[in-house]
Formats: structure tokens, sequence, C-alpha cells
């Protein structure tokens, strides 16, 4: 066997013809484009000698000349073959490269005794990996789990295409409660009415092979594809040993279930992720690289100082999965969904800057994250921005001065030298040993009209801060930009003021009350001064003018 090449040594740099590879393919299915009943390719999991694994392709027409030799139930000797990068959708095993079989492949049958090698290949992972640490909508994943519900078939139309769909409701050894979706003929696999009865003697454990992440509603769950397995022998290794650690309580599964049944929402909250986040300053987060291969998480403490994008918070997104509508010519159309809309709704995205000891930076809160700041749903902050017309919403200004800590992950897409806005992952409030960190708030910020100008929240600036030394960070390029002319630190300057605020600071002073931070204070927290249209700024006894 040393004349054998193990996959896992497979790379675009192997010289390919002169490698033997021995194994069986283990699964075989067809990617295909539903909307269309279209097979594009055949993929199929590879196990070697070794048991090692990689994800292999061949299109429709040379497997059909293969099919005879290459199949799950013969172990074979591939030659001439090409080796490809691996691809991001849909892939099932953490290998960076993936066979390529052409025309020029040979594939030759062995004895079915050659090796030893297993029928089946999975990589488990937890259910508290959804919507956590995998959140890309073309992800696989194995789970192992007790099923604790079945859910009614329902008819829809998907791309103009009638479809069947199912629910099913796992648990896991964590304690986390997932929907999957059966779609198609998948509604159709369980004899549901023999598995409650055997829920009745005990759990029923199921392993699902590549099951694909899906969004809808504003939840993370798992739904079928043409690459599913499912497995419920209890003789199995894997199912015998989950079942030796699975308390039963002594109920079957539950019938006619939907998500409300099992309280099912999107796992976010810290007990749930991988591994517990690293705590950062604003200033050491602004330095790091993040990439799609960074799996940590970062949290640091801030407190919000402005809301970036008063005017534009939220966006309309469709009703069923909540991602941004678009234009199909005079129609709504949603990309995801692949559907005509008529009705939208709408949904966070609040642009916050927030700021610690070091620096600021600017975070995203999509959807939940900017209804557990504001206090309310993104359509009930609608209405009342409408019947104040069009004014900003005290709710939403009200938020500037609360303490979080902001969870993010370092999977993003981030150029490394432009100014980073990071999307938040998890949102908590401030612990008690990190409060010491933030700056403290005096002054409380409603709405007002301001034509242009700098409005800031102003801190205490006492002699423990004006000691704070800032550790050392890439620059980030300031925005001063407005369409009323440039801000300068000083506010009189701005050709867009109201003429009695002019030579004045935005925040009337009486006397005793407190003062701005010195320029150093300034330049060491770096504040974005990025006001809009709709900023009111007062003290405790004075109201700066409207300018209407």
């Amino acid at each position: 066997m040393d004349h054998l090449t193990p996959v896992a040594t497979l790379t675009h740099m192997t010289n390919t013809d002169n490698a033997v590879v021995h194994g069986r393919p283990v699964r075989i299915w067809p990617t295909a484009d539903v909307r269309f009943g279209r097979v594009w390719n055949m993929a199929f999991l590879f196990i070697d000698h070794t048991g090692g694994p990689i994800q292999d392709i061949v299109p429709v027409t040379d497997y059909q000349r293969l099919s005879n030799i290459f199949s799950e139930d013969n172990i074979c000797q591939i030659t001439r073959f090409t080796v490809e990068n691996s691809q991001k959708d849909y892939q099932v095993v953490d290998h960076k490269y993936m066979l390529s079989l052409t025309r020029q492949t040979l594939i030759t049958m062995l004895q079915p005794d050659a090796y030893p090698i297993p029928r089946n290949y999975f990589q488990f992972r937890p259910l508290s990996d959804v919507g956590v640490a995998v959140t890309h909508l073309k992800a696989v994943m194995d789970v192992i789990a007790r099923v604790v519900g079945f859910g009614d078939t329902i008819h829809r139309n998907v791309g103009g295409q009638p479809s069947r769909v199912r629910g099913m409701y796992l648990k896991d050894s964590g304690g986390r409660t997932i929907e999957v979706a059966l779609w198609g003929d998948y509604t159709e696999y369980f004899n549901i009415v023999d598995l409650f009865e055997r829920s009745k003697q005990g759990p029923i454990i199921i392993i699902c092979n590549s099951l694909q992440i899906k969004y809808w509603r504003g939840i993370y769950g798992l739904k079928t594809y043409s690459g599913t397995r499912f497995f419920l022998d209890p003789s199995m290794k894997e199912i015998s040993d989950y079942l030796a650690v699975t308390p039963y309580d002594g109920n079957p599964f539950t019938l006619h279930a939907t998500s409300e049944t099992f309280n099912i929402h999107v796992a976010t909250s810290p007990a749930l992720l991988r591994a517990d986040p690293i705590k950062v300053t604003m200033a050491e987060l602004s330095s790091m690289y993040l990439d799609n291969y960074n799996e940590n998480y970062y949290q640091c403490a801030g407190i919000i100082m402005n809301i970036n994008n008063r005017c534009d918070w939220y966006y309309d997104s469709c009703p069923e999965c909540r991602r941004k509508l678009g234009r199909q010519g005079p129609d709504l159309w949603c990309g995801h969904c692949n559907t005509r809309k008529t009705n939208t709704m709408p949904w966070y995205k609040l642009r916050v800057q927030a700021v610690d000891h070091t620096m600021s930076a600017q975070f995203v809160l999509l959807g939940r994250f900017g209804e557990q700041v504001v206090g309310m749903t993104a359509q009930q902050l609608l209405a009342v921005q409408h019947e104040a017309k069009n004014k900003t919403p005290e709710a939403l200004t009200a938020i500037i001065g609360k303490k979080y800590l902001f969870t993010v992950a370092g999977k993003q897409r981030i150029p490394y030298q432009e100014n980073r806005i990071y999307t938040v992952v998890n949102l908590e409030e401030v612990p008690s040993d990190m409060l010491a960190l933030l700056p403290e708030p005096i002054l409380h910020i409603e709405t007002a009209s301001l034509a242009s100008g700098t409005t800031m929240l102003p801190w205490k600036n006492t002699p423990a801060e004006a000691s704070i030394e800032t550790p050392a960070y890439p620059e980030t390029p300031a925005r001063h930009s407005h369409s009323q002319g440039e801000l300068e630190d000083n506010p009189a300057k701005s050709d867009g003021a109201p003429e009695d605020m002019k030579g004045k600071r935005p925040l009337a002073q009486e006397e005793g009350a407190p003062g701005f931070p010195s320029k150093s204070v300034k330049r060491k927290l770096d504040f974005d001064h990025n006001v809009s249209d709709d900023v009111q700024s007062r003290t405790p006894a004075t109201t700066a003018p409207s300018g209407e």
C-alpha cells in the first residue's frame, strides 16, 4: 500500500499523473437547481484506505458512464483525477481540496474486503453552533439528537413550483432545541405513527447527515437538501453510544408541533457560543485582522454615544425571512425566497457609535438586538416616527448613554485599512467588573432640529480619566464630511449652524454645569462628530434652539 496516496495529503500541487487512491464513496447525491429541476453534477463523499474523507464531484454526463462501478457499495481504485479547491458551499468535510473526476479518470473495482472502510462518515456538531458558529446559508452540518416533535405537512409555492414542508424538532445533549424543515419527499420519509409508538418506550435518536443552514423569520434552523441522509437504527454504534448517556423523561415526542411549542429563538446567548468570547478594548478590536478563518468571538464594553443612521435605522424586509427586499421591475422581490412580495416588514439595522476608555467603534444592531436596545419593535418605532411627522423618535435617541457588552464574530469580511462597522451577534448588560473602564455620562441628549453642528455626549473629566493611556492602534480616518460643509473642532464655524447658535457650543451650559472634555481627551476618545439633521441637545436647565 506504499504506492497509495492518502486523500489527506492531496493539494492542488499534487502530481496526479502518478497518484493512486483506494476507497469507497459512502454517499452520492445530485447537485441540482430545484427551481428548474436541472441536475448539474453528482457530488460524493469518498473515504480512502486510511479512513480519511474528501469531497468529490463528477459531471452528470461522466457519472452516467461511471455509475456501473462507482457506487456506494463498491470499493474502488481511482487514477487520472484532478484536485481542485474545495467549494465553501455545501462542504460536507473539513478539507481544503476536493477530487474532480473527468472523462480521463480511470476507476477500477476492487474486492469488497480489500480494506475495512466504513459505510458512513459523520462530523457531528452541536446544535448550539447553528446561527452562531455556522451562519452561512449554504453550509451543511451533521447532527445527532433526540426527536422531540413533528409538525404537520404544509403545502407551499417555492419559485413558482408547488412543494411541501414539515417541521421536525430536535434536542441535543446540550439542551438546544431546533427546527429542521423537511422539504419535498422528505416530508413522507418517516413513519410518524410508528415512531410515536416507539417514543413511548424510549427516546428516538436520529443521525442527520448533511443538513443545510436556514434562516426563516429571524430564526436560524436547519433544512434538508439533496445530500441529506437520516439514520434511526438503534444498533448503530453512534446511536447506541448516544442512547447510553441520554436520559429519558418518559414522554413521547410532540405531534402537531410548531416552533412556538418549544419557544425556539436565535441562539446567540453567551451560554450557546462555541467558545468563551475574548474580552478586548475597542482599540484592540480595531487592530485585529478579521476574516473567514477567524473562529474567535470578541467582547468589548462600550457606552452608546451616537446614532449614525437616524434617518435610515431600518430597512424594508421580507416578512418571511427578514432579508432586504429589492426591485424587479415594478415589483418587490426577495432574492432569498425567490418570490415577489406585496407586503414588507420594517427590520432594525441600527448603526451606533460606542466608546470605551481607548477609542470609539461603530456597531450594527440587527433585528432583535435593535428591539433590545430601543425597547420596541421596528414596526412600533416606525409608527411613532410617522406620528411625530418623521422627526427622530425620543425612544431612539434615548439609547444614547446606555452601556452594553458588544459581542462580534471574528468571521467578518471587513477591509483591514477602512473604517470598520462590526455586526453584533450578542448584546448583554455590562458586568460590574468592566463598568470602571467606561466613561460616565452626565447628560441625557434628546431630539431637536439642528441644521448642522457637532453634538457630543459630555463625560466627567476626572483626573483618573485624564491619565488614561491609549494603546497603539491603527489610525482610523476621520469622517467629518457633511452636506453642510466641513465640521471643525469649533462647532461655531459650521456654515449650517442656526444664527443664534453661531459662536456657541451646541450644548448650552449654566453656572456649575459640567464642562466639555479637553481637546486631549477628545483625541484619545476619537469621537466621531457625525450628526444627523434631526438632533436636539440640551442641559437640564436650557434647551438648544430648534432652528426651525
